[in-house]
């Protein structure tokens, strides 16, 4: 099952996972499974369903408490979604992914304070998880705080040297600074290896016409342009009639 879950192949995976709960009907553990594989396969009202019977198995696992607040989350059911994931967390104050989920559940109700508490509160407690830096970095830098932002996103770096949403938001960030050579070192390799990336392509574009290379943003814009990407494709068309002039 587990092998399953990993490729992201949920049919094959719930089979597996269910057999080992038709084998031990009390195994919290292999309910806790299928009910997060129903996650996977979006099917939340069975992943609510079966992660309200693991938690009943066995109340102290703070794992299928975390599912269930995932899972009533997209449900819609926001407090009782907060309520699992705070348990959670006092069962096992490490589990990152229950603050990253709390952080957007804040940001989504328009608690700024809240959300960046629970954001650095994954990044102390579960350093090797990148949401916790991304989401603290994102909110950084939508609040101006650009040293904050840096500090956050060079920690992130030195995690996963290869995260592509953090060099994104590096990306941004040298763009607002104005440092454009930077913006391209950073994100040149980001379209080679994904040309579908338009937000990589917007800020090139940006960079490239900053420093005058005119041929190269336009190369950016027909990217964008191809892609269907109307407003980022004008706004950089704009800017490179701009700097024609």
């Amino acid at each position: 099952g587990d092998i399953y879950f990993s490729r992201g192949q949920a049919k094959e995976a719930l089979r597996a996972y269910k057999l080992a709960v038709a084998s031990n009907p009390g195994n919290d553990e292999a309910i806790l499974q299928v009910g997060r594989t129903y996650l996977l396969a979006d099917k939340i009202d069975k992943a609510v369903a079966t992660l309200q019977e693991a938690v009943s198995k066995n109340r102290r696992n703070a794992w299928s408490l975390y599912y269930l607040g995932e899972a009533l989350f997209k449900k819609g059911k926001i407090e009782k979604a907060v309520v699992m994931l705070t348990k959670a967390l006092r069962l096992n104050k490490n589990l990152g992914k229950a603050y990253v989920l709390l952080g957007k559940i804040y940001e989504k109700n328009l608690l700024r304070k809240r959300a960046l508490d629970s954001y650095k509160k994954a990044t102390r407690f579960s350093p090797k998880l990148l949401a916790g830096y991304t989401n603290l970095a994102r909110m950084q830098l939508d609040a101006k705080q650009k040293k904050l932002a840096l500090r956050t996103l060079e920690k992130a770096l030195k995690v996963d040297s290869n995260c592509v949403s953090c060099s994104m938001l590096l990306g941004r960030l040298y763009l607002e600074r104005r440092r454009y050579k930077a913006v391209v070192k950073t994100l040149e390799k980001i379209v080679q290896n994904d040309y579908s990336n338009n937000e990589a392509h917007f800020y090139l574009g940006q960079a490239y016409a900053h420093l005058g290379l005119l041929d190269k943003a336009t190369a950016e814009y027909n990217a964008l342009a191809m892609a269907n990407d109307a407003e980022r494709a004008n706004a950089l068309l704009k800017l490179i009639k701009r700097k024609a002039r």
